[in-house]
């Protein structure tokens, strides 16, 4: 899975969270998530990879869990 890929994700879960009414942090949280791997110059499957998923600055430990867990399930054998 591409960082566009995952950043569009993202970005429809923040989506989903909206409206379902959970906490505008954990939205926004989501939101940051998007842009960040959006705007990453390195594959997010490298750094998965290299299990620095939680040194992304502006990923926090739950977001780098979510993303480690998507791209598993995606096939990618970390």
């Amino acid at each position: 899975m591409k960082n566009k890929e995952l950043a569009d994700l993202f970005e429809k879960m923040a989506d989903i969270l909206e409206f379902k009414g959970e906490n505008p942090f954990k939205i926004s949280a989501y939101r940051k998530a998007s842009r960040i791997i959006g705007d990453l110059t390195q594959d997010i499957e490298e750094i998965a990879e290299q299990g620095e998923l939680k040194n992304i600055s502006g990923i926090g430990e739950g977001i780098a869990r979510r993303l480690w867990n998507i791209l598993r399930q995606e096939g990618l054998q970390i």
